[in-house]
């Protein structure tokens, strides 16, 4: 691996730059960038869009060794609720279909990442996963509401690590009922 070097004269250092010297990715950095962690400058061009101190690299560096969970990505997980309880996926089950009465009974893979908050593609992957019965018509994902709500209240459902804002949401609400 090549070591990346700053001369004494440079000032400011692309993104591109700033992942190399610390070692992470573009999508880490922008991260960093957005949150207002690592403070840049954007030049709005298309390439070498921000610019980000030196110094500002160096505290980033002595802090993210000081303090790394300031710095590292917040995986979603509920780590009190670890244990599956069979009545709060019952009382699960109940809010999600309090929730979703208005839905339709056959929801599309898109319309069901909408309910629990992922993407489409995830729905697409507990399919194969998980064993979730589906309709696929014209190339188009359906899953019946019924197996959705049942899948809510499984214990996969809940056995799921990186949980959405909303799967969190309905969890909590189910426990704190």
């Amino acid at each position: 691996m090549t070591e990346f070097s700053i001369s004494s004269e440079q000032r400011y250092v692309s993104k591109e730059q700033f992942c190399k010297i610390c070692h992470i990715g573009k999508r880490t950095a922008l991260r960093l960038i957005e949150s207002g962690l690592i403070p840049a400058i954007d030049t709005h061009m298309q390439t070498s869009r921000y610019l980000i101190s030196t110094e500002d690299i160096d505290h980033y560096l002595q802090e993210r060794e000081r303090c790394p969970e300031k710095y590292g990505h917040k995986h979603r997980v509920f780590g009190s609720l670890e244990k599956y309880d069979e009545a709060a996926a019952k009382r699960l089950r109940s809010i999600a279909q309090e929730l979703w009465a208005d839905k339709p009974e056959l929801l599309t893979a898109y319309e069901a990442a909408d309910l629990l908050g992922y993407q489409h593609t995830t729905i697409y992957r507990w399919r194969i996963r998980f064993n979730i019965k589906v309709f696929v018509v014209n190339k188009t994902l359906f899953i019946p509401k019924k197996i959705l709500l049942d899948f809510v209240s499984s214990p996969e459902f809940h056995g799921i690590e990186r949980k959405s804002d909303i799967h969190l949401n309905l969890i909590w609400r189910a426990y704190s009922e």
